[in-house]
């Protein structure tokens, strides 16, 4: 099975037509067609999802879905648990203000989300797995720092690496950076060091 997420702000602006509600849209390879939507109760416009390990062998599917709620230029994000053959959303934590930009990514070593953002340089890692709501695992900030400075990010081994950004915001090979410790330390690269770390 494939699945997609759909959100229908976007399509509406692609002039198609359409007037489904937000959702998870299953495509089954066997059968070669969509077979299901999975309606998604989350506040604003849905932007990511991450499937998380099954609980058990053969145990059910699911996922993390991330929605944005804007306000002006200020933004909440919302984290919801979906478990997609019971159709059951939990909220993970209340609802983080991440201002107009923001990272997110699943760790790949544990069910943890990891969200970076402004105002300033914001980390937060919270449990994706959680039954009920949580306060985030872990948070804290980086005094002097912006998200702006950075093109794109990844974790790795538990760690957070940071790609820097050149003034026109595209990819500046010549510095990485990690959060070990809870400072962002530098370590000057090539294109060719960057393009292997990849």
């Amino acid at each position: 099975l494939l699945y997609f997420l759909y959100d229908p702000l976007t399509e509406r602006s692609r002039s198609t037509g359409s007037f489904r509600t937000k959702c998870i849209v299953v495509f089954d390879l066997a059968m070669r067609c969509f077979t299901e939507e999975i309606t998604l109760k989350v506040p604003g416009r849905v932007m990511f999802m991450f499937p998380l390990r099954p609980l058990t062998v053969g145990g059910s599917t699911r996922m993390v879905v991330s929605s944005q709620l804007k306000n002006g230029e200020d933004a909440m994000l919302h984290l919801t648990l979906v478990d997609l053959p019971t159709h059951t959303h939990t909220k993970l934590t209340d609802p983080l203000d991440i201002g107009s930009h923001f990272f997110i990514t699943l760790r790949e070593d544990a069910p943890e989300l990891v969200v970076l953002s402004n105002p300033g340089l914001q980390f937060w890692r919270i449990a994706a797995d959680a039954s009920l709501p949580m306060k985030p695992i872990d948070y804290f900030r980086v005094d002097g720092a912006k998200l702006t400075h950075f093109y794109d990010g990844y974790v790795c081994g538990g760690l957070m690496f940071l790609i820097s950004a050149n003034r026109n915001k595209t990819v500046d090979h010549s510095r990485m950076h990690n959060d070990q410790s809870l400072l962002i330390l530098a370590y000057v690269t090539t294109p060719v060091d960057f393009l292997l770390r990849e």
